[in-house]
C-alpha cells in the first residue's frame, strides 16, 4: 500500500510540476517534469499525455505523437486519451490523422464538449468545413476560450 501511495504521490507532483511549468511558459521543463514523474510510474497515462502536450510545445512533434500514442496505449480504450491524441495530431499539423481518435472519443463521450469542439477543428482543418460547422451545433462548444479562440482560426483559415 505504501509503495502505491508513494507512486501515485510521486505522479501528482510531477503533473503539478509540469502543469505549473507549462503555464508558465516553459515547455521544455514540463516536459522534464512530465518525463521525471514517467520513471516514478512508466504506466502513467496522464503523464505520457501531458507530455505530448509539452512536446507539441517544445516543436517536437514525432516525439509528441508517439507519447499520444504510448498514453492511449496505457490507458486503453479510454476517451480523454483518445481526446489527447486527436488533438495532438491536430496540433502538428495531422489533423485527418486525428479523425479516427477523435470520433472514438465522442463515441465513449458523446457529451465531451471538448472532443467535438478538436473534431470539428480536424474537419475545417482538412477543408471539410461543413462537417467541422455541423458539429459546432448544439450548447457548451463556445464555453472553452483556448478551444474557441483555435476554432475561430481554424474556421477563418476554412474561409481563404
Amino acid at each position: 500500500m505504501a509503495g502505491g501511495f508513494s507512486r501515485w504521490w510521486a505522479v501528482e507532483r510531477a503533473l503539478g510540476r509540469g502543469q505549473r511549468r507549462l503555464d508558465a511558459g516553459d515547455a521544455a521543463g514540463a516536459e522534464q517534469a512530465f518525463l521525471e514523474g514517467q520513471g516514478n510510474d512508466p504506466a502513467s497515462a496522464p503523464l505520457a499525455w501531458h507530455r505530448a502536450e509539452a512536446l507539441v510545445r517544445c516543436e517536437r512533434p514525432e516525439d509528441a505523437v508517439a507519447s499520444a500514442r504510448r498514453a492511449l496505449e496505457l490507458a486503453g480504450d479510454d476517451a480523454i486519451a483518445n481526446l489527447f491524441l486527436g488533438r495532438v495530431l491536430v496540433e502538428v499539423g495531422r489533423p485527418a490523422e486525428a479523425g479516427p481518435p477523435l470520433d472514438r472519443a465522442i463515441a465513449l463521450a458523446p457529451t465531451n464538449l471538448v472532443a467535438r469542439g478538436w473534431r470539428a477543428i480536424a474537419y475545417l482543418e482538412s477543408g471539410e468545413t461543413r462537417r467541422g460547422l455541423d458539429l459546432l451545433d448544439g450548447p457548451g462548444i463556445g464555453e472553452d476560450p483556448s478551444l474557441q479562440a483555435r476554432l475561430l482560426l481554424a474556421m477563418e483559415a476554412a474561409c481563404r
